[in-house]
């Protein structure tokens, strides 16, 4: 019996004939304990060299350069290499899966015996174990999915082996109610006039042109050009650090009407933080070494407003913050004021007129009832 890095090989008799053993170790999920297993390779007759039978075992055990590989080492490879190329928040969110998820119950395991069943009998138990929504569970097995691929494409496992991309997650997981909140521009008007001027203003930019959160608390007042009325997105402020945006799509300059230009100046003028590297809506609290923060805002000052005009409940649970501004802005701008999704794209800076037409605008039942009542005065004569 020869022993192998991965393993050995042995020959073992059949009724129709000598067949190779592979015989390796795993790890029993049971007790974490390793144990010695055996996988039939084929008949010594189809593969009479014992390095025949080993390199199909090999191909059996989906193994990439570097041998066979743990879920742990695939992560860590994954954190060091690619990981740190994504935007600061999709680190986090990534991190979060693979280490408080992933790693805790797949770390020990080898790639190849990460099986279809026991990830679907996994993700249901996670859903249970910690009151997880459906979008939540999906979330998880796109990034361990993006995991396996990670490993795929840079030759660290078989090219064929992810497993994740064949478990079904349909029905896995709470479904929460989640709203899709537009805020008509005379709602935000109202928002936006009961604040500070500097939340004022902030507010106005963030209704008046979609701009995401990170981009806004990344704003410094060197960014802004007054006499043609552009924003220059250098740089985005996400988890507490600076980052580069979400892609070269999203950090292209964004045009600001009159009106909110002349909010931005009345702001510079009464800010003590003016200067060209200040930040637009610094921290009074850290004075001005750092944005506001923005999810304390929305906690202190969106949501008790957008409960005020009735857009939410007290009872949502779901999301409601600025991010609720930029939808609003595709659908105000195509169901109502009929620009058409290729300016609208611009204007949101999407890679695609699609992700603007599919994702973000939402027709509003006035504007589907009047939709309706133009189509029925042709078809009612």
């Amino acid at each position: 019996m020869a022993e192998w890095g991965q393993g050995w090989l042995t020959k073992a008799r059949r009724k129709n004939g000598d067949v190779w053993l592979h015989h390796f170790y795993v790890t029993r999920h049971a007790d974490g304990k390793r144990v010695e297993t055996t996988r039939t390779v084929g008949s010594v007759s189809k593969f009479p060299r014992k390095a025949d039978a080993w390199a199909e075992a090999m191909r059996r055990n989906q193994l990439g350069i570097s041998g066979r590989m743990t879920v742990a080492g695939l992560i860590e490879s994954y954190e060091r290499t690619e990981l740190p190329h994504k935007a600061p928040s999709t680190q986090e969110q990534h991190k979060k899966i693979l280490h408080d998820y992933v790693r805790v119950r797949w770390g020990k395991a080898y790639v190849d015996e990460v099986r279809v069943l026991e990830l679907k009998e996994w993700f249901m138990a996670i859903a249970k174990k910690h009151n997880l929504a459906a979008q939540s569970v999906q979330k998880i097995k796109q990034v361990f999915g993006r995991l396996f691929a990670y490993g795929n494409e840079n030759e660290l496992i078989a090219a064929s082996l992810n497993p994740v991309r064949a478990v079904n997650i349909r029905g896995i997981g709470t479904k929460r109610k989640s709203r899709v909140i537009v805020v008509p521009p005379e709602i935000a008007w109202k928002i936006a006039m009961g604040l500070p001027i500097m939340l004022r203003t902030l507010v106005l930019l963030a209704a008046a042109t979609g701009m995401r959160i990170s981009e806004l608390l990344g704003l410094q007042w060197g960014d802004i050009g007054w006499d043609n009325q552009i924003i220059h997105l250098n740089r985005t402020w996400v988890y507490g650090q600076i980052g580069d945006g979400k892609s070269e799509e999203s950090r292209k300059p964004v045009p600001i009407g009159r009106r909110v230009t002349e909010f931005l100046q009345e702001w510079h003028r009464d800010t003590p933080y003016a200067a060209a590297t200040d930040w637009v809506f610094p921290s009074f609290k850290l004075k001005g070494k750092r944005p506001i923060s923005g999810s304390q805002f929305v906690k202190d000052y969106i949501r008790p407003r957008f409960i005020q005009h009735g857009l939410i409940d007290q009872a949502y649970k779901g999301r409601a913050g600025l991010h609720a501004f930029r939808h609003s802005l595709a659908t105000v701008l195509i169901t109502e004021e009929q620009v058409d999704p290729k300016t609208a794209q611009g204007i949101l800076r999407h890679a695609s007129s699609d992700i603007t037409m599919d994702i973000y605008t939402h027709a509003q039942d006035e504007a589907k009832r009047k939709a309706l009542e133009r189509y029925e005065s042709r078809l009612v004569q």
